[in-house]
């Protein structure tokens, strides 16, 4: 039981950096006071430049697709054969929805980035 307790730990804290980072990323283009707010630190700076590689989106896609499955995985055995109580089913149903959100939010990311590769 604790290996699974760490596994979904660490998944989630995978899930959750990936997300900040997709955030730092969009954040500049939400207004030009964050946006210098941002561009003006070193660390977010860098951080920002390393995610238009695409590597870390990519990266973030699939950790989010495991986290999708992995909620999924759990929840639907466990309830059908009445395993887990209806707090934890709604607390992987949220998981469910918070890694959707993500695996969305990082493909969206991923294609901004590609076609703003592609145009040059």
């Amino acid at each position: 039981m604790k290996k699974t307790a760490m596994k979904n730990a660490l998944l989630l804290l995978l899930l959750f950096i990936g997300f900040i980072w997709n955030f730092l990323f969009i954040l500049p283009n939400i207004s030009s006071e964050i946006s210098k707010a941002i561009n003006s630190n070193p660390i977010t700076d860098t951080l920002e430049d390393i995610y238009w590689d695409g590597i870390p989106s990519l990266i973030s896609i699939l950790i989010a697709f495991v986290n999708v499955i992995y909620a999924t995985k759990n929840i639907i055995p466990k309830y059908k054969l009445k395993q887990i109580p209806i707090p934890k089913v709604l607390w992987y149903f949220i998981y469910v929805i918070f890694s959707l959100i993500a695996l969305i939010m990082h493909c969206t990311t991923f294609n901004y980035i590609i076609n703003c590769m592609l145009a040059g």
